[in-house]
């Protein structure tokens, strides 16, 4: 019985320390700013607007982290703004409407002026969003 304890806490301490790996950060991670000024003229931007208990934007954000896409396109400034971050009421009154979340924007900065590429309102499939990255991924000005 003292072997079966003995292997039982081992089993558990394995289980233990393979949970923890799970909390090591990841390079591949939305980048946050606190203005529109921090944006980007270099690189495409890539919008992520959600609200926080959506489920659709947990499932578009999971698939952001399972399909690595702000590791595989490094054109873009993945960028996520929660709707109750006061950046994302500045982003909503600048005539910008947002009807639905999540909402996920293609956008080129010149200057003081966004150029809107794509808006896509509510959750994209992989493969749709996939297609979309890879399109418009050479749309940088130089």
């Amino acid at each position: 019985m003292k072997i079966l304890n003995i292997v039982f806490v081992v089993l558990i301490s394995f289980f233990i320390a393979g949970c923890n790996e799970e909390i090591k950060p990841s390079n591949a991670n939305f980048k946050s700013i606190k203005g529109f000024d921090e944006i980007s003229q270099d690189k495409m931007t890539f919008l992520f607007l959600s609200k926080p208990g959506c489920k659709w934007c947990a499932k578009q954000k999971e698939d952001f982290k399972n399909l690595e896409y702000i590791k595989k396109y490094p054109e873009y400034d993945f960028i996520k703004i929660e709707s109750d971050e006061p950046l994302f009421k500045q982003f909503y009154t600048s005539a910008f409407p947002i009807i639905s979340f999540p909402t996920l924007v293609i956008m080129q900065r010149n200057e003081a002026q966004f150029i809107v590429v794509e808006k896509i309102e509510g959750y994209s499939k992989p493969e749709v969003l996939e297609s979309i990255l890879e399109f418009n991924k050479d749309l940088v000005k130089k």
